[in-house]
């Protein structure tokens, strides 16, 4: 089957003695029906119950890796390796831990696979490269762990990719500022009946208390409406100043985080409302995170290294991903 993916795929090589294996750590991992029957088959009758006891069973039925006290999955090694994929080979691995941190999404009779940045390996080798994100197609084999989005849009496949691929060269249009080219999606993105519902003024008091907002639900601050208000004056004040150094070092950071967010989410398709709805989701999620890293860089003395911009990208991913509740606020605000 066809598969539309990053050339960087090629490049990606999983690496737990470089990230301490994070992807074994703090994850509800569930065991897909398949891989438990292997487990429930294996011969060798102690290893059999070494794995299946450190299993629990949902109210649903559905059965979990049960984590160690400090939340490492009990599978991972002293070598960051895994003991089950060790003992018995990448087959008998969980579908998530065998796709982790490739993501794939299955529309047709077409796969679209990335890498999302919650892995600091994969951050790493996409967001510090000076060069654009390239798109391939390849002849794979049917894919473990794949998300269905066959039913999320209302319009041809082809039709459905172009509009992708549409979007994703407006994001990569060096002639224009970051914020020309979102404002340019929005223009590709919303129906001429739809009401232009967006502040794009991102210059503005009301984007700036917006983002404020975002920022104090994210991260359950509880700050009061002084508080909301001194933090909104602080940004006001230096943003412009701020944004503009970090761009003349960090443009392709920024644009490589919107490229592959818009593709690994499978935007603008990724959720419900239709195609604009998915545009203000996109557009303001990165736009939370770019106010992240301005307030930590005003925190800075104006500036952020490249390490403190990643470590910034994966403390907003947390918060996007693994059901923390940072999409949802996003959501909501739009």
């Amino acid at each position: 089957m066809k598969c539309i993916r990053p050339k960087y795929m090629n490049d990606f090589k999983c690496d737990g003695t470089a990230c301490g294996s994070r992807c074994c750590k703090g994850w509800r991992v569930m065991v897909d029906g398949k891989t438990y029957n292997k487990y429930s088959h294996i011969n060798n009758n102690a290893d059999r119950e070494d794995i299946l006891s450190k299993l629990l069973k949902s109210d649903d039925d559905r059965f979990f890796v049960k984590m160690n006290d400090d939340l490492s999955c009990p599978f991972l090694d002293a070598d960051y390796l895994c003991k089950i994929q060790k003992r018995h080979g990448e087959d008998y691995l969980t579908d998530i831990c065998h796709s982790y941190p490739r993501v794939t999404y299955k529309i047709g009779d077409i796969f679209e696979q990335s890498l999302t940045l919650t892995c600091p390996v994969a951050a790493r080798l996409i967001l510090l490269s000076t060069e654009p994100i390239e798109f391939e197609e390849v002849e794979v084999d049917d894919i473990r762990g794949t998300f269905n989005w066959t039913d999320k849009i209302n319009q041809s496949v082809e039709s459905s990719i172009e509009l992708q691929m549409s979007a994703i060269a407006i994001l990569q249009n060096k002639n224009l500022a970051l914020d020309e080219r979102l404002i340019k999606l929005c223009s590709l993105l919303r129906d001429e009946t739809e009401a232009n519902d967006l502040n794009l003024n991102f210059d503005s008091v009301e984007h700036a208390k917006m983002m404020t907002e975002i920022f104090s639900k994210m991260y359950n601050a509880n700050m009061n409406e002084h508080k909301k208000s001194e933090l909104q004056t602080i940004y006001m004040s230096y943003h412009k100043t701020i944004l503009a150094r970090l761009m003349e070092y960090y443009t392709h950071i920024f644009e490589n985080y919107l490229v592959n967010e818009f593709f690994m989410r499978c935007y603008p398709f990724a959720f419900g409302g239709g195609v604009w709805k998915n545009c203000k989701i996109f557009i303001t999620g990165f736009k939370a995170m770019e106010f992240a890293i301005i307030l930590t860089a005003i925190s800075k003395n104006g500036f952020v290294s490249a390490d403190e911009f990643l470590n910034m990208i994966d403390a907003i991913n947390e918060k996007l991903d693994h059901n923390r509740g940072g999409m949802q606020t996003i959501i909501d605000t739009v």
